[in-house]
This record gives C-alpha cells, structure tokens and sequence, in this order.
C-alpha cells in the first residue's frame, strides 16, 4: 500500500509502526515491572483504564483551550497502550488453551461480553 492517488493515508515505510515500537519499548524501561507490558490481557478493567487515560490524554489536546501540537504524540500513547493489549491477548491466547470467555460469564451474569460474544456456552 501506498499513497498512490491520495485516496488514503496508508504509509509503505512502517515509520508509524516502528515509532509506537520505539515508544512502547521505552515506557517498558522507564516503567519497569509496573509497565503495561506485564499486565495480563484478562485485566479488562485495567487495560480499559489505561486505555481511557490515554484516550482522555488526545481529548484533552482538542479542548477549546488548548493547542493540539501535542495531538500526535498523544494518538502515539494511546496506540502504544492499544497494541500492547492486543499483543497480551495474542500472548495469553498462545499460552493459555483456555478458551476466552468474558469475565461476566465465568460469575453467571451473561450481561455482557468485550467486542463479540465470547466462548461461553450462554451463546450456543
């Protein structure tokens, strides 16, 4: 994929791709054993924190007082904590034979399930 016509924003470099790499490889150093790279995918509330904290962090850069010079690196943490939890679901799914079934489920509340139905047997 490339810029071609100008139709989309798809880059052919992966410069994106290296840059929230990079990022997340950084966090990881400064953070240590508290960075979001040990927090186990099943962690929905945690991760969802994060991620809100994040999101909130790119909201706060359109505001009406203030300047969005900071927009970009802003998408980049947010984008950093994102694949960090796509990677730890990736992680726990190779490792675990378990299937994913919502944590609602597991306690018998079947009210809902993260993005698509779980494997629980509620949905057959």
């Amino acid at each position: 994929m490339g810029s071609g016509n100008g139709t989309h924003c798809f880059r052919d470099d992966h410069e994106v791709s290296r840059e929230i790499l990079q990022a997340r490889e950084r966090a990881h150093e400064k953070h240590g054993a508290n960075s979001i790279e040990s927090v186990p995918a099943r962690e929905y509330g945690q991760w969802l924190a994060i991620l809100g904290e994040e999101f909130g962090e790119v909201a706060g850069t359109l505001t009406y007082d203030k300047s969005t010079k900071d927009l970009r690196s802003e998408l980049i943490d947010l984008a950093v904590v994102a694949t960090a939890w796509i990677d730890a679901i990736d992680s726990e799914s190779a490792a675990v034979s378990e299937p994913l079934i919502d944590p609602d489920c597991r306690d018998g509340k079947h009210t809902s399930c993260v993005g698509s139905p779980c494997e629980c047997v509620c949905h057959d």
